[in-house]
């Protein structure tokens, strides 16, 4: 009986432990140079996004142009240069993406990012959710963004797409909206803890209809 114990609690181990690995290399957005609620955007913002892993690859490439969007107040698309970097030709940058407002943003006006849930890494993760990162720009036309550091080492070696997307009606679902209240685009661990505890719960199931077959084995002997 005690083997059978030691082997139950190294089931269960192994159970609780084995989820985590699988969702710890989730595709999503893990930071922005510009976050939900900012306000003070200089005009001329470059929005750096940066990924937890590669989606800058070329067999991805044609598929995630279309997954970026910027949007004013009144939710009209705004032309954009996007920026990614050419993992053709480097390898140290292939988590990045650049938006370019091609429209001149306008002082004290909203905008709102718009990250599509259908964004692909190289390995055909998505990302499974909208990200929208709304902003304010700043009313002093003096304020200017500085230069960026990991577009001035990318160079040349970037691939360039003007994008022109009107993917508003993402906007006016209030569900995939993240909570404003937070300053940093949300990374949650959500799904990974849901699906420990489903696979804990499965594993006490199976724990405990093996334990009664084996009570019933030794009953009958």
């Amino acid at each position: 009986m005690k083997k059978i114990l030691s082997f139950i609690f190294v089931f269960l181990s192994i159970m609780l432990i084995i989820p985590v690995y699988c969702i710890a290399d989730g595709f999503e957005l893990v930071s922005s140079n510009v976050v939900d609620g900012d306000k003070n955007i200089p005009k001329d913002i470059i929005i750096e996004l940066v990924f937890s892993s590669n989606m800058t690859d070329i067999s991805v490439l044609s598929y995630n142009k279309d997954c970026f969007s910027l949007f004013d107040s009144e939710n009209n698309s705004i032309p954009i240069k996007l920026v990614l970097p050419d993992t053709q030709v480097q390898q140290t940058f292939k988590k990045q993406a650049f938006i370019y407002p091609l429209k001149e943003l306008q002082p004290g006006e909203n905008y709102r990012i718009l990250i599509s849930q259908k964004l692909m890494d190289k390995n055909g993760n998505q990302l499974g959710r909208d990200y929208i990162i709304s902003f304010n720009v700043s009313t002093d036309e003096s304020l200017t963004t500085p230069p960026n550091e990991t577009l001035s080492k990318l160079g040349e070696d970037t691939t360039i797409f003007l994008v022109d997307n009107d993917n508003s009606e993402s906007l006016t679902d209030n569900t995939k909206q993240p909570d404003t209240t937070k300053k940093e685009p949300v990374n949650s661990n959500q799904t990974s803890y849901i699906m420990q505890i489903s696979i804990f719960l499965i594993a006490i199931i199976i724990v405990s209809f093996t334990l009664l077959i084996l009570k019933s084995k030794n009953f009958q002997n």
